[in-house]
């Protein structure tokens, strides 16, 4: 029997539209992009809870630049074999046989007991360093008390207005001052002031070193690297010109 080619070409049709609806390998959720002045979406990969305690964000900076400095606690010094500077190194530690940190129970953990002792003497960071602030105390007793977890988030990073000021001063103390600074900084950098940042970033030492390119030594040394929006956002002030702004 003869079939039509109108009626030929309505099967075609039918079975090609069907074929498409069914099709599991389509691209999902990425939005049109018309041209012309579209804007950037963040999405981070996992959204920061303001009721959790990050590990990598909130609790490894106040003991980088606090406890893991040159003399101390960092892999190189590991005062009475302690050492602040990765989240293992820290789980492992012990003070007189006693753990550091008891998941879930902070005043149990002889980290925050050495924190919140009374003597000056036995108290730490040890004289003349700055006491903890309360903030911080806060930061380490919850994450304890939420289980002392090797967590980390994603917010929004923030690349369109990095100022030194603004972004890379609060870089640079929460993850390079405990080493680089004081009167005997490690390596005879010292990253306290402007000046001393200025210079590593113009020769390419700081973007190599914590960005871990072959040649430098990675930075922070003996801990995990910064986080990615940190080193973009020292990529970008220094492609901008490391300006004091």
């Amino acid at each position: 029997m003869k079939v039509p080619g109108i009626s030929l070409l309505s099967l075609f049709l039918f079975l090609f539209l069907q074929s498409c609806m069914h099709d599991p390998t389509g691209l999902i959720g990425i939005p049109d992009d018309p041209g012309g002045g579209g804007t950037d979406t963040i999405i981070p990969l996992d959204p920061c809870d303001p009721d959790s305690t990050y590990f990598a964000n909130d609790v490894l900076p106040i003991l980088v630049s606090n406890c893991a400095v040159s003399g101390c606690h960092d892999a190189e010094s590991h005062e009475e074999g302690i050492v602040f500077s990765t989240y293992a190194d820290i789980m492992e530690s012990m003070i007189e046989e006693d753990d550091l940190i008891v998941p879930g129970d902070p005043f149990d953990s002889k980290m925050i007991e050495a924190i919140l002792e009374d003597d000056a003497d036995d108290r730490m960071p040890p004289p003349p360093n700055t006491p903890l602030s309360g903030g911080e105390v806060d930061v380490l007793i919850a994450w304890i008390e939420q289980g002392a977890l090797n967590n980390s988030c994603e917010g929004e990073c923030d690349t369109t207005s990095v100022t030194y000021s603004g972004t890379i001063a609060n870089i640079v103390s929460n993850y390079c001052l405990g080493c680089h600074s004081g009167t005997s900084p490690s390596g005879g950098i010292s990253l306290a002031s402007y000046s001393g940042v200025a210079e590593v970033a113009a020769d390419g030492r700081l973007l190599g070193a914590v960005s871990g390119f072959s040649g430098y030594t990675p930075m922070p040394f003996g801990s995990d690297p910064l986080p990615a929006c940190n080193i973009d956002q020292i990529r970008i002030w220094i492609e901008d010109g490391n300006q004091n702004n």
